[in-house]
C-alpha cells in the first residue's frame, strides 16, 4: 500500500469517525432528554399517587357525611311516624371496581326487615320513598330549589299514621321551604293542605 492509498484510507477513517462522533452525540442528548423525561415522569406519578390517595380520604369523609345524613334524617322520619325504634342504615361496598350502596332498615326488636314492601302493609316503603326523595334534593349540590310533588304517595300507610303523615308534611314544607302539591284519596291528609282542590 503506497502513501497516496494509506491517506486516503486515513481520510475515510476520519470521516467516519467524525460520522460516529455525531451519532454519540446525538445519542448521548437522546439519552439525557429521556432521562429527564423520566425523572419528569416519576414526579408525576408521585403526584399522582398522592392525589388518589387525597382523593380515598376524601371519598371516604363524603361517604361517612352522606351515611350520617340518610342515618339520622330517615330513622327520624321512621321513628316519627311509626313511634317506634326503626333504624335506617346506609351501607357503602364495592362490586369488582364498581361503587355500590345499599341500605337496610332495623325492626324495634334488632331484626332487619328484608322485604320492606311487606312491612307494615307496604307503609314502611312508602315513608322510606319520601324520606329518601327529602335526603337526596337537601345533598344534591346545588341545592334542588324546585316543589316536592306527590302522587298517593301514603296509599299503603294505615289510616293510624296519617296524623302524624299529616304533620311531617307541614313540618317539611317548614323546615325545608318546600312547597308540596300531593294527590290522594286520603281523606285525613287533607288537613295537612293550606289549599285543597276536589276532583270529583
Amino acid at each position: 500500500m503506497n502513501l497516496d492509498q494509506l491517506e486516503k484510507k486515513s481520510k475515510e477513517l476520519q470521516n467516519n469517525l467524525s460520522a460516529l462522533q455525531g451519532q454519540e452525540s446525538l445519542l448521548v442528548s437522546q439519552i439525557d432528554s429521556n432521562k429527564a423525561k423520566l425523572l419528569e415522569l416519576s414526579h408525576k406519578r408521585e403526584i399522582y399517587a398522592k392525589a388518589i390517595e387525597i382523593f380515598g380520604v376524601i371519598q371516604e369523609v363524603t361517604q361517612q357525611q352522606v351515611k350520617e345524613g340518610f342515618n339520622k334524617l330517615i330513622t327520624y322520619i321512621l321513628q316519627y311516624i311509626f313511634e317506634q325504634d326503626y333504624k335506617f342504615e346506609l351501607e357503602f361496598g364495592r362490586r369488582g371496581n364498581l361503587q355500590e350502596c345499599n341500605f337496610k332498615v332495623i325492626s324495634p326488636d334488632g331484626v332487619e326487615i328484608t322485604d320492606t314492601l311487606e312491612a307494615l302493609g307496604g307503609g314502611i316503603l312508602d315513608v322510606l320513598s319520601f324520606g329518601l326523595r327529602l335526603v337526596l334534593m337537601e345533598l344534591i349540590k346545588p341545592r334542588y330549589e324546585g316543589f316536592i310533588c306527590l302522587d298517593e304517595s301514603f296509599k299503603h300507610v294505615s289510616i293510624n299514621y296519617l296524623p302524624k303523615i299529616s304533620a311531617l308534611l307541614k313540618e317539611t314544607n317548614k323546615r325545608f321551604n318546600k312547597q308540596i302539591i300531593m294527590t290522594t284519596h286520603q281523606e285525613l291528609l287533607k288537613f295537612a293542605a293550606d289549599n285543597i282542590i276536589e276532583i270529583k
